[in-house]
């Protein structure tokens, strides 16, 4: 049960970074804001293994974060199978899956010495199943620039690794407060209200 609110609660704090910085970014067309939103979730992913979580766990809390996407259906009557709802949510949830492939491959959370391998991995499959399922499966054409994102997110996915690890260092990130499952249903729920509120004025 433990597990499970704190899948929830990291895939909600994802979600709601999302919606609100990523919401923002776009909004003022700022350039990258995917690759800059990746490196962040590949920060929070970090942080919820060194929470007790598991690899496999990832795929959950991309999940979560994706299912933010979805409420634009129920906020602004967006089709469920629009481009601006499917794109980003499938986005999200290939990147949880690749994090999680390259954390057990080069066993991340025991050790930094193969984080720029890490990073490589985790884009380069990301990108691949992104736009794979864009071109072949749901919209027939690619959604971003490859000669520009890929390095720039493998840079940016490269420092959010680095930026953890002297984070983790320092103890900065401590979670022995965030514990105890009242604390984690009730951050989940504030997450989650924010998200879905952020959304409505930011989409």
């Amino acid at each position: 049960m433990g597990n499970i609110i704190a899948i929830i609660l990291f895939g909600s704090a994802w979600g709601f970074l999302e919606a609100t910085l990523g919401g923002f970014l776009h909004v003022v067309r700022f350039p990258f804001t995917g690759q800059i939103m990746s490196s962040i979730a590949v920060f929070i992913m970090m942080w919820s293994l060194r929470f007790g979580l598991r690899p496999v766990h990832l795929a959950g809390i991309a999940m979560i974060a994706a299912a933010f996407k979805f409420f634009d259906f129920f906020l602004f009557g967006v089709p469920i199978f629009d481009m601006t709802i499917l794109n980003p949510a499938q986005a999200i949830i290939f990147e949880g899956l690749s994090f999680a492939l390259a954390v057990n491959l080069f066993r991340l959370a025991e050790s930094k010495e193969r984080d720029l391998h890490a990073s490589i991995f985790t884009v380069f499959l990301w990108a691949a199943l992104f736009n794979g399922v864009s071109y072949f499966i749901l919209f027939h054409k690619t959604m971003m620039n490859l000669y520009l994102s890929l390095p720039v997110g493998m840079i940016l996915t490269f420092l959010s690794l680095k930026l953890f690890r002297l984070a983790d260092r320092h103890d900065v990130i401590g979670l022995k407060w965030l514990q105890p499952v009242p604390v984690q249903v009730t951050f989940t729920m504030v997450f989650s209200a924010a998200a879905i509120i952020s959304r409505f004025f930011l989409a």
